[in-house]
């Protein structure tokens, strides 16, 4: 005896091809949007805001001096001992208005800032 097997119609086969489809879409669909989520909790975990630059101000050698009241010799030897701190941009030597206003606390009045050099 033969044993028919049933040949599915055109159309029961264009259905099924269908729902497979549609089976694949959504899967895919789902897969790239958990995906995406996780990126954006990876992200927004992860994010760190930009630190606000603080703009430093500079003052020129000759400025630095006034400010200190001591010659351009007294400030390279404060310079060399490492009791002031220099920048230097595009060749000029540039002193950071923060770290004189420090040494300026830190320093002794009386005697350090005395300027020996215009005796």
């Amino acid at each position: 005896m033969e044993t028919l097997l049933a040949q599915p119609s055109v159309d029961e086969s264009k259905v099924d091809l269908n729902q497979m489809v549609n089976k694949v879409i959504n899967h895919l669909t789902e897969s790239i949007s958990k995906k995406i989520l996780l990126g954006v909790q990876s992200i927004l975990e992860n994010h760190q805001p930009k630190q606000i630059v603080e703009k430093t101000e500079y003052l020129t050698q000759q400025e630095t001096c006034n400010r200190l009241k001591i010659s351009r010799s007294t400030l390279f030897q404060r310079e060399k001992k490492g009791l002031i701190k220099r920048d230097g941009f595009n060749g000029r030597p540039l002193y950071s208005v923060k770290h004189i206003e420090e040494y300026l606390k830190t320093t002794d009045s009386s005697i350090e800032t005395y300027d020996f050099d215009n005796i």
